[in-house]
């Protein structure tokens, strides 16, 4: 089979203010870039913002990243990736039944799906998902995020403590828990940590926090990000990480830095099973925590501070799932290269 550069559209999900992405999905779409890149495909963005993109695609369409299985072909999300003449999934994360209730989602468009090939979905959950939602057993290989991950592990002692929040109050944004007790758990929290440098910062900049809470959030007061490398560099300059969001989990693994994901969505059950799948189970429990043992954070946040193996074994992790995504991509390159004409 000869080698050739082919061109095929990546869809990572969108973000709500106009043509930009939100923060996760961009990373998750520059980690698609990255490992298609490495083996001669380039790639487009076909859908970078809410806008429904309608133009009929007739080239190669690579779904990668974000949480948006059953969806992609919906009148409101992507109709025009109907046409496409080849579908990937490659790293994908995709929503259960309940979430699909909770979107007030009652059906989606199964006939592409037929001939869509799943080279893996991001994560043991999101397999189940698909296999709930399809009747097909499929791979999971991480999420796209993971492509950064860094050869070796840092530990920032004298970093801050970087929150991240999900900021509405949605039903459609979690499974269980809600704003207001996780913004109460990390107010209390930061009482508690008065000696310790604590940022909140704000990823979804069309409403911050303070300004719907009438009290004064003290040191607790949101900083809102405004790019990608914002976003990765103030996890990378954490000791540690405290969220309900998914990719700064995801970045902090990728650095090695120690986090507290608090399990308000199927993403973050996604990420526990994932590492557990991975090996890493030992160091799980303080790693994730539940919506209603919320009042153990500052317990959690100390055994990660005092734990000398934690960052060698976290960006350990990474760094194995940085090698699914790689053996991944070969398969998704084999698959384009097999359908593209006079490839041989």
């Amino acid at each position: 089979m000869s080698e050739r550069i082919k061109t095929v559209a990546l869809y990572s999900g969108w973000g709500i203010e106009p043509k930009v992405r939100n923060f996760g999905d961009e990373l998750c779409f520059q980690g698609g870039k990255k490992l298609l890149g490495a083996h001669g495909i380039s790639v487009i963005d076909i859908k970078p913002s809410i806008d429904a993109y309608t133009e009929d695609w007739t080239g190669t369409t690579v779904i990668g990243g974000g949480t948006v299985l059953p969806t992609v072909f919906e009148n409101w999300v992507a109709p025009g990736l109907k046409t496409s003449s080849e579908i990937f999934v490659f790293g994908s994360g995709v929503l259960s039944q309940e979430e699909l209730d909770n979107k007030h989602i009652e059906g989606f468009d199964r006939i592409p799906y037929r001939r869509t090939r799943v080279i893996g979905v991001r994560g043991p959950l999101s397999a189940k998902y698909y296999l709930d939602l399809f009747g097909e057993r499929v791979d999971f290989i991480g999420d796209l995020g993971f492509a950064f991950a860094e050869d070796e592990s840092r530990r920032n002692i004298d970093g801050h403590i970087a929150f991240f929040i999900i900021e509405n109050n949605l039903s459609s944004s979690r499974i269980n828990g809600d704003y207001e007790t996780v913004l109460e758990a990390y107010l209390n929290l930061s009482k508690n940590l008065s000696s310790e440098t604590k940022r909140l910062f704000v990823t979804d900049r069309r409403e911050l926090p303070s300004e719907r809470e009438p009290r004064a959030l003290g040191e607790m007061n949101p900083v809102p990000l405004n790019s990608l490398e914002e976003f990765i560099q103030v996890i990378k300059d954490a000791k540690v990480v405290v969220t309900e969001r998914f990719h700064p989990a995801v970045i902090a693994a990728n650095f090695g830095i120690p986090f507290v994901y608090i399990k308000t969505t199927t993403k973050a059950h996604d990420l526990e099973q994932l590492m557990i799948a991975e090996g890493f189970g030992e160091h799980v429990d303080n790693l994730f925590v539940n919506p209603g043992d919320i009042n153990l954070l500052g317990e959690k946040i100390n055994a990660l501070l005092t734990s000398q193996d934690l960052a060698h074994d976290l960006n350990a992790f990474a760094r194995r799932v940085k090698d699914r995504l790689e053996s991944a991509a070969v398969l998704v390159t084999r698959g384009i290269n097999q359908d593209t004409p006079g490839s041989s």
